[in-house]
């Protein structure tokens, strides 16, 4: 399975670990605008623990454009900040996401996950380009858990917030499109 992660920030870096843990990946493929050997490194290093997990090596590598995969996951994209609304968001990573499909070459095989803030906007917005069966939201797990409740605004306010939900998420939603 080769999977390609666009945006290696907090999100992108949570869900590159996961990946190598979780899944069985051929090619972990990362991209993003700033310089990733700090990142590229540390999955390396952490490809030790990997490799005693599933005995198969996964081949890490940074990519300077965007690669054709069984995964595209798309996390690229300003944060949610207290000082633009939703909407605002909404039209800053619209440009982003517009800018990431003019350069992605994909076929109906290629699963796209938005994870993308404000993910279910951008989701929908998505599926106007691509066919619907193609682009999945990446919080569609994480919703369950939450009984759909979206933690919105609140969840802005703890400063520093991370976890690996959405990562897990993330992974969820490839196993379900992998049966």
């Amino acid at each position: 399975m080769i999977i390609q992660i666009i945006g290696i920030g907090r999100l992108g870096s949570q869900l590159a670990f996961c990946c190598l843990l979780l899944l069985k990946t051929d090619v972990l493929a990362l991209h993003d605008i700033k310089d990733l050997a700090g990142d590229l490194m540390d999955l390396e290093h952490a490809k030790e623990g990997y490799n005693h997990v599933h005995k198969e090596p996964c081949k890490t590598e940074i990519k300077k454009g965007i690669i054709p995969a069984d995964f595209i996951i798309v996390t690229a994209g300003q944060p949610r900040r207290d000082d633009i609304t939703d909407d605002q968001l909404l039209e800053i990573n619209k440009k982003i996401l517009e800018d990431i499909f003019k350069k992605m070459k994909t076929n109906l095989e290629t699963h796209i996950i938005i994870a993308t803030n404000p993910v279910k906007e951008l989701t929908e917005w998505a599926q106007k380009t691509y066919p619907k069966h193609i682009i999945h939201n990446a919080e569609d797990h994480i919703l369950k858990y939450r009984k759909g409740v979206d933690l919105g605004p609140e969840i802005r306010k703890i400063k520093g917030y991370t976890n690996f939900g959405p990562a897990i998420s993330i992974i969820e939603k490839i196993q379900e499109l992998s049966k």
